[in-house]
């Protein structure tokens, strides 16, 4: 597998099976840890199918590095940016994700504790020179990825991990830029998420707000049956946009994968 796509672009996409797999994904956990050398990483992924395994594919190779991973589950990019500067106890984080490219993408995007991305144009030779190092024997590489095991040739593993939910603080954070007088229960909201993550956080923010949800698509599924999550082309607002009109609501969102 090519690992010079790593530092091709300031973040990582690429088509699952074919530009990166789980085996690249362990040596890039291994990689990025050992470069941006942080010992707490917090980590969590979007709807797509490969994202859990690519996920579990990155921990391992960050605990092979001592590095500890903070498990924050499905989350969105905006809700990244926010507990990125939010919580002080972590390092870095890394978000496995790609965007609005069709399902059989995925890929990386990362930021520090500062709230700067990790631009892989400037971090990504290095990790590929880590990457590359390691044991290329694939049935001896399988043990990598048994989280049964702690240690592997010769090597301890870090195998601590904790879990994480943002999402109250999160959701308190937006609502602190809104007035307190202002009575939401009047309003109505559709808010179409296409299958992506929206529905993690737009259920919890109607309840807390106290608006009307209209949701369209909220439950994340990496197939995206009914639209691609890429609100860029209008033929993907279309539904949302017949929706708010016949409803009569207030607002709408569209939201990308």
């Amino acid at each position: 597998m090519d690992y010079s796509i790593l530092s091709r672009s300031y973040d990582l996409r690429g088509i699952y099976g074919v530009d990166i797999d789980e085996d690249f994904f362990f040596r890039l956990g291994y990689a990025f840890t050992q470069v941006i050398g942080k010992s707490k990483i917090a980590l969590w992924y979007d709807a797509r199918l490969s994202s859990p395994i690519l996920k579990n594919a990155f921990t391992r190779g960050a605990n092979f590095a001592w590095a500890t991973i903070v498990d924050i589950w499905m989350c969105s990019s905006d809700m990244l940016s926010f507990a990125t500067c939010h919580y002080d106890d972590i390092e870095a984080w890394v978000v496995i994700t790609a965007s609005h490219n069709p399902k059989e993408y995925n890929g990386m995007k990362s930021l520090a504790h500062s709230g700067e991305p990790y631009n892989l144009k400037k971090y990504g030779p290095a990790m590929v020179e880590i990457m590359q190092t390691l044991n290329q024997n694939t049935d001896a590489f399988r043990e990598y990825f048994d989280p049964n095991i702690d240690n592997i040739y010769g090597k301890a593993v870090n195998t601590r991990k904790e879990v994480r939910d943002v999402t109250e603080d999160w959701t308190s954070h937006i609502l602190s830029f809104i007035g307190k007088e202002i009575d939401f229960s009047k309003y109505r909201i559709v808010a179409d998420g296409g299958n992506g993550v929206a529905g993690v956080f737009m259920n919890n923010l109607a309840e807390k707000a106290g608006f009307t949800l209209i949701p369209l698509y909220l439950e994340p599924d990496g197939n995206f049956p009914n639209h691609h999550p890429n609100p860029i082309l209008a033929k993907n607002r279309e539904e949302a946009r017949s929706i708010i009109l016949s409803w009569d609501a207030d607002l709408g969102f569209c939201f990308d994968g």
